[in-house]
């Protein structure tokens, strides 16, 4: 309930802290499908109030009355991952995942192993969800740059190519503007200035306010021995920064 004047004698009479309130409230009835339901329902709800420790413990109440549920696997997870225990979140978000085929549980599966440099489980997890996700540009996009920092500049083009390739026909797409400065960064590693350039260049055309892309540019022009247009795009870059910095 929100603390307004006309809802403070309500809140007075009816004093509930939420970081301590014990959930389920009641006692357990001894009903299996009952006690999963108040338990599974409470690990969410502690979930939300961020008491993560409290949803482990409700998840985990729940799961002994079944457990074959994706949803509290996911919420024991989510929940080790906030308390900072990556090797208990893996294996719980992976009996999650075993279980159903889930955006949610395979985004926290991609960004934990994103933040653990393990490129190619990071990989596998992106592939898996670019299938089942129904926004798949950002999620290609993010395959990329994982290719990338794999050193696998050949996959990260044809990961690119497929965002592209999935995006609808607007040429204005800041996703595509994406696809392309990854594009130009695979090209470049592979050797080849032209090939980088010309996507650097249209990344910067489809999106001219972004102060990271204009830097690359200016890079790629002092690559190629540029100076006049890398120090053009420098100035276009630090000019863009100085706008955004507090």
């Amino acid at each position: 309930m929100r603390r307004l004047p006309q809802t403070e004698a309500l809140i007075e009479r009816n004093p509930v802290d939420c970081s301590t309130s014990p959930l389920p409230p009641d006692t357990v009835s001894g009903n299996r499908a009952r006690d999963f339901n108040r338990w599974a329902n409470a690990a969410a709800v502690l979930l939300a109030l961020n008491r993560n420790q409290d949803a482990v413990n409700a998840s985990g109440r729940a799961l002994e009355k079944f457990s074959d549920s994706a949803a509290l696997w996911y919420i024991s997870g989510k929940a080790l991952m906030m308390m900072d225990d990556p090797s208990e979140a893996e294996k719980a978000l992976l009996r999650s995942a075993a279980l159903e085929a889930n955006v949610a549980t395979w985004s926290e599966l991609a960004n934990l192993y994103r933040v653990q440099r393990r490129r190619l489980a990071a990989i596998n997890a992106l592939e898996r969800l670019a299938v089942i996700s129904p926004n798949r540009p950002p999620i290609l996009v993010l395959l990329g740059h994982t290719y990338l920092e794999a050193a696998n500049p050949q996959e990260a083009i044809d990961a690119f190519d497929r965002a592209e390739k999935s995006l609808p026909s607007e040429a204005a797409n800041p996703a595509l503007a994406e696809a392309d400065h990854g594009r130009a960064a695979a090209w470049a590693m592979l050797g080849d200035l032209t090939k980088a350039l010309s996507f650097e260049e249209k990344a910067v055309r489809i999106a001219p306010q972004n102060a990271s892309f204009w830097t690359e540019l200016a890079r790629l022009y002092g690559l190629q021995g540029r100076k006049a247009e890398a120090e053009k795009a420098d100035e276009h870059a630090n000019a863009l920064a100085k706008l955004v910095a507090p």
